[in-house]
């Protein structure tokens, strides 16, 4: 009896159009990066009611206003002195939800919900969430242990985690997506990347720690992530829901402690 014949390892033509039509409807079907976006947007318009009420801006500073250092720190920002106590690593998480003006909140969120439509079309939207999260984390550590910045914001951290997650997903995966969708995963988003870490030399308010940080984990996130393009492969429930609750634990723990700030102050 002959030996079975070995399945063929490179797709057919067929099958990477049709993976790429599956990435395109996906991304146009994306929810949670919308979401993701308008929590940012509401917790800066939280703060920035805070002077407003107490009559220091006008009505438009609520948007537009730059935030001062010991409000965002009563808010949770990633302040080097209370990582270095050790109890406070609940600013890695919250850090990310707050930024310093609105300019700084419409850079971080028009790249958002362009690059986390593309990643959530990808791995599914509670890993979307995830790669964000733990990049955001890791891009405030790393300003914190590696920088020289003493408080720290924005979702920088977890954006340059998804175009990390991006490239390697385009990398390990080149010969499963169309030539067009390969080439934006890796060529662009390299290129994407190096000038954006660019600007941070001649720009010193730009936090580069933050964003290697940030894009090193959104990478080794994503080697460790199953995608949802596949039809043959499901994504394990189990490890969904566990994503779920750490997520879920993990920001519900920032905002207590964030309560307890304010109650403190």
């Amino acid at each position: 009896m002959n030996p079975p014949t070995p399945p063929d390892e490179h797709p057919t033509p067929d099958a990477i159009e049709a993976t790429g039509q599956r990435l395109v409807d996906r991304i146009g079907a994306s929810r949670a990066t919308f979401v993701l976006a308008g929590l940012l947007v509401l917790s800066h318009i939280l703060v920035g009611l805070v002077p407003y009420t107490r009559g220091r801006v006008a009505w438009w500073g609520v948007l537009v206003a730059r935030r001062g250092p010991r409000l965002l720190g009563r808010c949770g920002a990633m302040r080097t002195r209370a990582l270095d106590r050790g109890d406070e690593f609940y600013r890695l998480v919250s850090a990310a939800f707050l930024h310093a003006d609105g300019i700084h909140l419409l850079v971080n969120v028009l790249s958002l919900l362009v690059v986390g439509r593309i990643v959530e079309g990808v791995f599914g939207p509670v890993r979307m969430l995830w790669v964000f999260l733990v990049s955001a984390m890791a891009g405030a550590a790393a300003s914190w242990l590696l920088g020289e910045t003493i408080t720290s914001v924005g979702a920088s951290g977890g954006v340059f985690g998804l175009l990390g997650a991006l490239f390697i997903f385009g990398w390990r995966h080149r010969s499963e997506l169309p030539d067009d969708i390969g080439r934006i995963f890796r060529k662009r988003v390299a290129i994407l990347v190096g000038l954006n870490l660019a600007l941070g030399i001649p720009l010193q308010f730009i936090d580069d720690y933050a964003h290697i940080g940030g894009l090193v984990a959104g990478g080794i996130t994503a080697t460790l992530l199953s995608h949802s393009l596949s039809l043959e492969k499901r994504q394990p429930r189990s490890t969904t829901i566990i994503l779920v609750v750490v997520q879920a634990l993990l920001v519900a723990h920032a905002l207590h402690r964030i309560a307890i700030n304010w109650e403190l102050q």
